[in-house]
């Protein structure tokens, strides 16, 4: 059965709204108090609680896609350093770059006309983080454009979840180094790759290091794939049935926080990482979904980016002080959420849609 890829699209998607989501509810509602809320508003609550397993899933994937990238090449004879350091540089900073200016001027406003008011002048609860006040200087400035924060620096003014795109980058520079320890014919080599990781992952620190297991999973489960190549292990659909079923518990598990030895990030990980070669070998029955999922992946990058600063602005203009749940404010948040979803399209379409043809002009100059 030939390989697709809609359902890890779908899965990153999903992924990505469940951030903004967190986010959302974070900043506008702040802490879930039960007596408070109906039946409505807990489902609500318990559904926008998945932002930090969401990035786990994130981080999964990435390591599948990143890691069968470089084997392939490297076995079709095309790998080089600075190919695939071009390719991953233009992806990131391609957004990444503007996404941090954007989130300089809106800082910038926030501080000007809501100074005042929480997010800007005291941390949000559970979202500490997210303070321009302390956070936008120009050292995390910098740091943030060379992925150093959580390492060097803090994350840069209100853009909190930039802390997982230094994980990510870093965990790209540091594989290929592993793969050529193991990989190289020459011994001295081998040698030197395996120091210049193992100096990296001490650079980094334990944080990152200890996420870097998790990103592992989703190579471990690509390389385990091409050593059963021919069989039948990841195609079958029950499978699938049964390690979504399992990811959906543990995903219960986390986020109610029971039995943490059971239920934890590791875990998550190691199923995230079956399901996600598993549903390579899937097929959605409905053109919509394939269509819904190529349009919400495409856009999730730049989404992830952008969503933190535009949401503490414009909720600032809404409200005060965090709101009240109530059926009024739920529909003030979730047309805040498909808003901030439509501007990331316009951001994407800006500059993330060009990445591949900044890419290659790169790649002409350099040859």
């Amino acid at each position: 059965m030939k390989k697709n890829y809609f359902l890890l699209d779908f899965i990153r998607g999903i992924a990505a709204l469940l951030v903004l989501l967190n986010h959302l509810r974070a900043i506008f509602f702040g802490e879930f108090i039960s007596s408070e809320t109906d039946i409505i508003g807990k489902i609500f609550f318990f559904l926008a609680g998945f932002g930090h397993e969401a990035v786990i899933i994130f981080f999964v994937l990435s390591g599948f896609f990143i890691v069968r990238s470089i084997d392939q090449s490297y076995i079709k004879g095309r790998w080089s350093f600075k190919t695939y350091l071009v390719s991953r540089l233009s992806r990131l900073w391609i957004v990444l770059i503007p996404a941090i200016l954007l989130t300089l001027i809106i800082d910038w406003l926030g501080m000007k006309y809501h100074s005042n008011l929480i997010g800007y002048s005291t941390p949000i609860p559970n979202l500490p983080e997210v303070l321009p006040s302390t956070y936008g200087t120009v050292r995390n400035f910098i740091g943030s454009i060379f992925f150093l924060q959580d390492i060097i620096v803090e994350t840069f003014g209100s853009n909190s979840p930039l802390w997982s795109l230094a994980y990510e980058f870093w965990y790209y520079i540091i594989f290929p180094f592993i793969y050529l320890s193991y990989k190289s014919k020459d011994f001295t080599k081998r040698i030197l790759y395996l120091f210049i990781a193992i100096g990296l992952l001490f650079f980094v620190g334990k944080t990152i290091s200890l996420h870097f297991i998790i990103w592992l999973f989703g190579g471990a489960v690509y390389f385990i794939d091409q050593y059963v190549n021919g069989q039948k292990i990841f195609k079958q659909k029950a499978l699938a049935y049964i390690v979504t079923f399992l990811t959906l518990i543990v995903l219960g598990g986390i986020r109610v926080k029971i039995y943490p030895v059971f239920f934890n990030n590791y875990t998550l990980g190691i199923l995230s990482a079956i399901l996600t070669i598993s549903f390579c070998y899937q097929e959605f029955k409905f053109q919509w979904l394939n269509s819904f999922s190529f349009f919400i992946s495409k856009i999730s990058y730049t989404l992830y980016l952008i969503h933190m600063p535009i949401a503490l602005f414009v909720i600032s203009f809404i409200r005060p002080s965090l709101a009240k749940y109530s059926l009024n404010n739920l529909m003030i948040l979730i047309f805040l959420f498909f808003s901030i979803i439509g501007f990331s399209y316009v951001f994407w379409w800006l500059f993330e849609r060009n990445t591949n043809k900044v890419r290659d002009k790169i790649n002409l100059y350099l040859k």
